[in-house]
């Protein structure tokens, strides 16, 4: 299966327009077309967000692999990780860069000023 198969396999698998998946990836609607026909495609890092996005590597988009097995989703759906976990991973890993980013600095201030002070587990 070529990278424009699997590109648009993924993006119909998840229900999303060629629209959708070119505002997420900041790209024209038209570039997304090229791609899932075979007439351009798009360059390394609008790849690494098309991989995060539909949580499969690289490897996989560009046919280095015929799996995309152990994705982020098959690590969510991990028993050991809590369902309200599960679901924040999947949000996360949804989320454009720009978004996963002032999420981290949003997580960042909360784990430093919550997390205890070396002074504070001292007995």
């Amino acid at each position: 299966m070529s990278f424009s198969s699997r590109l648009k396999s993924l993006r119909s698998n998840h229900h999303i327009s060629q629209a959708t998946l070119a505002e997420i990836l900041g790209v024209t609607q038209q570039a997304v077309g090229k791609w899932e026909v075979g007439k351009a495609t798009p360059d390394y890092d609008t790849l690494c967000n098309i991989a995060k996005y539909f949580q499969v590597s690289t490897d996989y988009l560009l046919e280095y692999t015929k799996s995309s097995s152990k994705t982020v989703a098959a690590l969510a759906s991990d028993s050991e990780i809590s369902p309200q976990d599960q679901d924040l991973l999947r949000k996360y890993h949804i989320l454009t860069p720009n978004s996963r980013a002032a999420v981290d600095a949003v997580l960042d201030t909360c784990y430093n000023n919550d997390k205890p002070k070396v002074e504070d587990t001292a007995t």
